[in-house]
């Protein structure tokens, strides 16, 4: 099996051949120091790059390799400002060479500055040579700018650039790469999935999974599921994350919980859809997601949403067991989570568990309440969730896990906890 080869890895010998070639151009009382300046560039030693190229500088102030240098080290150091001064001189200076145009679209990307950043890099559109980063950074400023269908053919370049050579300015580069063209894919509707879905498999095929690249992966798959709502993406989505599953490239325990939420965010797709499972049962598949992962006001918001559907659950699943055998079998993903509670209620008394759900609700009410009116109030809800019809389904919330959206609660709107009071006097009291 190949491994993606990263240009950082060029050959030392390689290296040593091209700064002879610069510096040997250069007069001979700074050939030293311009020399140190680009070994310790290449090594990653910015700072000594910059001192060795300040004093070639200060014999030859208009030296252009050197100056080019200092823009190149003050970009990798992260000093956008000083960068973008001394590219601009660089621009008025050598505005035939491609250098400028491109550390200026780095530079002008790197800093939000995407209009700018795509005047810059289409300058020198097609390149004289591969640049590192120049396809990607290009195809976003596109994007972010709206020109979505060029923006794919950028990211694209830089995908055949790795499959036509085997080499990459980095692996999470042309990961990233992928990951927009499977999004604009999805997007534009180009019918273009399955095969660039078949060449990322290729890609990870090769790929050494370091966290990083883990991390990424992961960040895919939150991004693909927001496309969930497009019925056509479903089995494509399906294909893409059962293929990660099954090659164990995310086994780890954040990798696992990535999964495993997005089969659920797929699932609740299909159960909001399904006929044979009714507004309740799906509310409360949406109340055991969305209690998952929360911290702060919003945990007690879920936690206490979850618990009322609990309750309904004592009083609703005995004369409806098939209802749940039948999510069981067809959701296997969302009922690891939500079928524990189902196993109490199955092997338990469903009477005794509603009494303590009551007790561990009432603490959780934004007023204290008697047991009695936590009861009236439980009772209220409850017949309002058997009439209930089914809300928009789940949503991937932008991390990890997926919660099941609905509309905006309105102040006056009964408050979703079940306690039988307005949102605006109950958990709505302090919302913005």
């Amino acid at each position: 099996m190949g491994r993606i080869t990263a240009y950082t890895d060029t050959d030392e010998k390689e290296i040593q051949i091209q700064i002879a070639e610069i510096v040997g151009l250069m007069p001979l009382p700074v050939q030293e120091d311009a020399q140190e300046a680009f070994y310790a560039e290449a090594n990653g030693e910015y700072a000594k790059a910059l001192e060795h190229a300040g004093r070639v500088l200060e014999r030859i102030p208009d030296q252009d390799d050197m100056r080019m240098l200092r823009v190149r080290c003050l970009f990798d150091t992260g000093d956008m400002e000083q960068a973008e001064k001394l590219c601009e001189e660089m621009l008025k200076v050598l505005p035939d060479d491609d250098d400028p145009h491109l550390f200026m679209g780095l530079i002008s990307h790197a800093r939000g500055g995407y209009q700018r950043a795509v005047r810059e890099f289409e300058a020198i559109y097609p390149p004289r040579e591969y640049y590192p980063f120049y396809y990607t950074s290009f195809g976003d400023s596109l994007e972010k700018t709206g020109a979505r269908d060029r923006a794919r053919d950028m990211f694209c370049q830089e995908v055949r650039h790795y499959e036509e050579t085997g080499r990459a300015g980095s692996v999470l580069m042309v990961d990233g790469a992928y990951q927009h063209i499977l999004d604009l894919d999805t997007v534009l509707h180009t019918g273009l999935f399955q095969e660039d879905l078949a060449s990322y498999k290729n890609f990870l095929k090769k790929a050494e999974m370091t966290p990083a690249l883990q991390k990424q992966i992961g960040s895919t798959i939150v991004l693909l599921s927001r496309l969930l709502d497009r019925a056509w993406f479903r089995p494509d989505f399906l294909d893409l994350v059962a293929h990660i599953d099954r090659c164990e490239y995310l086994a780890t325990r954040e990798g696992t919980a990535v999964l495993l939420s997005a089969y659920c965010a797929l699932e609740s797709y299909l159960i909001h859809e399904d006929r044979r499972v009714n507004a309740l049962v799906e509310g409360y598949l949406a109340a055991v997601q969305g209690s998952l992962d929360v911290t702060g006001d919003a945990e007690k918001e879920a936690r206490s949403r979850l618990v009322s559907y609990e309750w309904y659950l004592c009083r609703y699943y005995p004369d409806h067991k098939n209802e749940f055998i039948y999510v069981m079998n067809n959701y296997p993903h969302t009922w690891l989570t939500a079928g524990r509670f189902i196993d109490m209620l199955e092997y338990g008394d469903p009477e005794k568990i509603a009494e303590e759900k009551v007790d561990e609700l009432i603490p959780l009410m934004a007023f204290p309440v008697s047991r009695e009116k936590a009861l009236e109030s439980l009772e209220r809800a409850y017949s309002r969730a058997l009439k209930q019809e089914k809300m928009p389904a789940y949503l991937a919330s932008g991390n990890d896990q997926y919660i099941r959206g609905g509309r905006k609660i309105m102040p006056n709107d009964p408050c979703p906890c079940g306690s039988g009071k307005k949102y605006k006097k109950c958990h709505g009291r302090n919302a913005r």
